[in-house]
């Protein structure tokens, strides 16, 4: 299994439609698993030169704090929409549309994850933010090009 340590990682990675799986919490680390991330060709463990779809991955925050963990329920009003939720519960089968960088807070990095809930939970928007010491992600194996890889050599056919 493939593995790195640099803090910014996340900036290494296309979360775009990745859909999250589980999570896990041991103490203070948590780790997001993943039926895959798209590894950008500029990750220092990916040797293609192209983006290449990462199968089986988990991304793994050191020292996290996870805030403002809410749904935007489409049944309520616009100003009575948002739901606070537990991340556990807002996270299976997340499918994440995007990641920004947000800030720093006491020196480490602040994430925002903003992307669609569950069937279960109505298919609604949903955000979370991250912060962490560092984050890791591991994959156990870089296969098929990432799909805008696929995209982009179809347009130049």
């Amino acid at each position: 299994m493939c593995e790195n340590k640099k803090r910014s990682e996340l900036d290494h990675l296309y979360l775009q439609d990745c859909i999250i799986d589980n999570l896990e919490w041991a103490g203070k680390n948590l780790t997001l698993n993943f039926e895959s991330v798209d590894v950008l060709s500029t990750h220092p463990d990916n040797p293609f030169d192209v983006a290449k779809c990462g199968e089986g991955a988990s991304l793994i925050f050191k020292n996290c704090i996870a805030t403002n963990v809410i749904k935007h329920d489409s049944d309520k009003p616009k100003n009575a929409d948002i739901i606070k939720m537990n991340l556990e519960d807002l996270v299976l089968d997340f499918e994440v549309l995007e990641v920004k960088y947000q800030s720093t807070m006491d020196g480490k990095p602040v994430y925002k994850f903003h992307g669609q809930c569950s069937y279960e939970l109505n298919s609604d928007f949903g955000e979370f933010t991250l912060c962490f010491e560092s984050v890791r992600a591991q994959w156990i194996e870089l296969e098929a090009d990432s799909w805008f890889v696929m995209l982009d050599q179809d347009e130049s056919l």
